[in-house]
């Protein structure tokens, strides 16, 4: 730039002042002063129409826009002498030491972006397009297009830009992004895998230093079950800017050199609800799953990816998808007396590893992660129904229910499922679970979205209810509350009829009698595991030889879904 004044602004956007307030130009002159290297523009969505013919310009529509209800991020007016480094919407860098970025509220960076959007009645339209002579300038603009183009004005064809979007639709993030996750100890900020990713007909793979965090945002971590745990859930990820697609990358880990295949994730098109539930193991309440695939099913859910560890022969026969989360693998040789035992030190076989992996292979809209004794539900209508009108063609990236701990009467353990039409409702509440946008979403946690791939969207209260049908929850007289939340949100009979043949199908009409000494023995081993000081509560590797005194288990022992290395 030879200009002392400068900006970076994209073909639908136009800085302009409020009313009142003198140009553009002169108005950066004047706040563009010692110690001020930069002014932030706020951002304001407007939608212009062209008229009949779609050739020329709508007057009205320049004269007054729509201002439409939606936001974006600031773009900057700057002194070029000042800035060292810029980015799109901050400056990164002055070459001064004592330059800011001054935020005023005397003007704006309108942005007419090709879309529609809901119009805003009541904001303020403060500010106009062109200041002063607006015939003159409309004219302007008119001579410019018969000088360009004749008499033979070419008509507006949206399709091109549709076609486009289509395209970017299919595309999860605006750089395509290489993904890897592991289990390992905490990383420094300067750790990074060594990776060479293959391209498809470039002969050479490139050699790149992928870098990661936890996908816990802290590790350790501060939640006091899984602090003293040494295996914690990493995800090394990295932009990639060469051309082609990606046929496979290899991991450098130490002395071995690791092959994996490349999957790629695209937007999701499918109208449902995937619901991913994390890594299982000793379950034995098959009575939960049946309510759980019912319920679910009634509120719009599709599909069910099950993480499986172990679980009795019983339960065995009632999940659907399955997905091998088998023991983890014992290290290298090398490196074994270094470490502690994979299984011994994650917690709860690293959850967070596997909710983030399951996300990633929803096909349909809208996702949720929810364990066997919890259904997610609005106030009317179906959770399908909801998710679409709060969702699609919002700001929304997610919704939020909040846990409400729930009894029956008769208890569903008695395999009498009559309860669920009236479900107890307890006082006692507990963290809330969400459904969310499987196209926005980049990182999980387990009661929140810990980011989405665009930084507008936001998670919103529902109005519904997670029902958390906890295995020991009594709901007795003076703790209960009057709630109308259901499982089902229309012929709740039908559904509990479905129910009782479900088992009777599964269990070819001898319904086994449920007993509770299993649970029971898992929360014996947990209540050992807390009494011993700093241990990580890795209850599903920890917990085997006692387990397996009380019952015969069904592990899965899938091989190869973990690699052992050294970062």
């Amino acid at each position: 730039m030879k200009t002392s004044i400068g900006t970076i602004v994209d073909f639908d956007e136009i800085m302009v002042p409020k009313l009142g307030f003198p140009s553009i130009f002169n108005y950066s002159k004047q706040n563009l002063i010692e110690n001020t290297g930069a002014l932030e523009f706020e951002m304001a969505r407007i939608q212009l129409d062209l008229n009949s013919k779609n050739t020329l310009f709508e007057r009205k529509s320049i004269q007054n826009p729509k201002l439409i209800d939606s936001s974006g991020p600031c773009k900057l007016i700057f002194k070029t002498s000042a800035v060292g480094v810029i980015l799109t919407h901050s400056i990164r860098k002055y070459i001064g030491k004592t330059d800011k970025t001054r935020v005023i509220n005397d003007e704006l960076m309108l942005h007419y972006r090709y879309s529609g959007g809901t119009e805003n009645e009541n904001k303020s339209r403060d500010f106009s397009i062109f200041l002063t002579d607006f015939d003159g300038h409309m004219r302007m603009m008119e001579r410019v297009i018969e000088d360009v183009f004749g008499e033979t004005v070419p008509v507006f064809n949206p399709e091109i830009i549709i076609e486009l979007n289509k395209c970017i639709n299919e595309i999860r993030y605006p750089v395509p992004r290489l993904r890897i996750f592991t289990l390992n100890g905490c990383i420094k900020k300067n750790d990074s895998l060594s990776v060479d990713v293959h391209y498809e007909g470039i002969p050479k793979p490139t050699r790149m230093k992928v870098h990661g965090e936890s996908l816990a945002g802290d590790c350790p971590s501060k939640y006091g079950p899984a602090k003293p745990c040494f295996y914690v859930a990493h995800s090394f990820f990295a932009d990639l800017v060469s051309p082609g697609g990606i046929t496979r990358i290899i991991i450098h880990l130490g002395r071995r050199k690791v092959n994996l295949s490349v999957k790629e994730v695209n937007k999701r098109l499918e109208n449902g609800i995937t619901v991913c539930l994390q890594p299982v193991y000793y379950y034995s309440q098959w009575q939960n799953i049946v309510l759980y695939i019912e319920a679910w099913r009634a509120q719009g859910a599709t599909r069910f990816i099950v993480f499986y560890h172990s679980s009795t022969k019983d339960t065995w026969k009632g999940l659907i998808e399955l997905r091998s989360w088998p023991k983890f693998p014992s290290l290298p040789a090398n490196i074994a007396d270094k470490y502690p035992k994979v299984d011994d030190s994650v917690f709860i076989f690293s959850y967070f590893l596997a909710m983030n992996i399951c996300i990633l292979d929803i096909k349909t809209k809208f996702g949720t992660v929810a364990d066997f004794d919890e259904v997610m539900v609005p106030r009317n209508g179906t959770l399908i129904e909801l998710a679409n009108e709060q969702m699609t063609d919002t700001n929304v990236g997610a919704l939020s229910f909040g846990n409400n701990y729930v009894a029956m009467e008769p208890s569903i353990y008695s395999s009498n499922f009559s309860g669920v039409l009236s479900p107890i409702f307890s006082k006692k509440g507990g963290p809330s679970k969400y459904v969310f946008n499987a196209s926005v979403i980049d990182i999980a946690e387990v009661h929140l979205i810990r980011s989405f791939i665009n930084r507008t969207k936001i998670t919103k209260n529902s109005g519904g209810a997670l029902l958390h049908l906890r295995f020991g929850t009594i709901a007795e007289e003076k703790d209960r509350v009057d709630k109308d939340f259901q499982f089902f949100p229309d012929n709740g009979p039908n559904h509990v009829s479905n129910m009782q043949d479900t088992a009777n199908s599964i269990f070819n009409g001898s319904i086994p009698i449920f007993s509770s000494r299993l649970i029971d023995g898992v929360n014996e081993c947990v209540q050992k595991i807390r009494k011993k000081a700093n241990t990580c509560r890795s209850t599903g590797g920890m917990c085997r030889e006692h387990m397996d005194q009380l019952e015969e288990w069904v592990y899965d022992t899938t091989e190869g879904i973990f690699l052992a290395g050294e970062l």
